[in-house]
């Protein structure tokens, strides 16, 4: 019997989440690929999850339902999110850095966008010199105050008190006249690009969240009517 198109499409997501769930795997480092069931209704583990990984078994479940309306931004990130839980089981700031750690780690340019390196043809991918971090003042270019210092728990450098908040890197406002460099820095945190990959990755998990809330409400209202359907008769 044929596929329906709808039918097509769901199996295709299902193919989509199995090879993320793939490049997750390597990108970990791990030799056991979870095993994967997606289900039609509810997941027994957590009924109120649209995905869910058993760790005992290493069993990633998901909602059919949830591919149906997800996109592949959605689907790349609740697969690596559920194989991130092998490694921690809680939603800590440890378990976000891995998670940013890993995903951006696999970015690649979309499909017909070319990556110019100014002509040039390196055979050997270049990576950075690493330097040493300075302990004794603050890292923060336009502070360099000597003193007590605290480390930042995402790029690990060292601030003081009043640098010590991160914050996601931002361009001056030179376009504004009367914006002149006073050396200072008047919001009293630190551009913090590890910060960057770590609120984006927030920000997704919050609208993961979020559309999870809506299908247990959307569930619940549901089930509500089909009780009073039923008392009617």
């Amino acid at each position: 019997m044929a596929l329906k198109p709808e039918d097509k499409f769901l199996k295709l997501k299902e193919i989509k989440f199995e090879s993320y769930v793939e490049h997750a795997v390597k990108s970990y480092g791990l030799t056991d690929m979870p095993k994967i069931i997606f289900l039609d209704g509810r997941i027994p583990a957590c009924p109120n999850a649209n995905a869910c990984i058993e760790i005992a078994s290493k069993t990633i479940y998901v909602s059919r339902e949830y591919l149906k309306r997800a996109d592949d931004d959605e689907i790349k990130d609740t697969a690596f999110h559920e194989v991130t839980h092998l490694f921690n089981t809680s939603h800590n700031t440890a378990f976000y850095n891995k998670l940013s750690d890993a995903i951006t780690g696999t970015w690649q340019p979309p499909s017909g966008v070319t990556v110019i390196d100014g002509g040039r043809r390196v055979k050997k991918p270049q990576t950075k010199r690493k330097t040493d971090i300075d302990k004794e003042r603050c890292n923060y270019h336009l502070c360099r105050k000597k003193t007590k210092l605290i480390q930042c728990e995402y790029c690990r450098k060292y601030f003081c008190e009043k640098h010590i908040a991160p914050s996601p890197p931002r361009l001056a406002r030179f376009k504004d006249p009367k914006y002149i460099p006073s050396g200072k820095n008047e919001y009293n945190y630190h551009p913090c690009t590890d910060y960057l990959h770590y609120s984006i990755i927030k920000e997704k998990e919050k609208k993961r969240r979020y559309s999870e809330s809506l299908s247990r409400m959307s569930w619940k209202f549901s089930s509500i009517n089909i009780e009073k359907n039923e008392r009617k008769r």
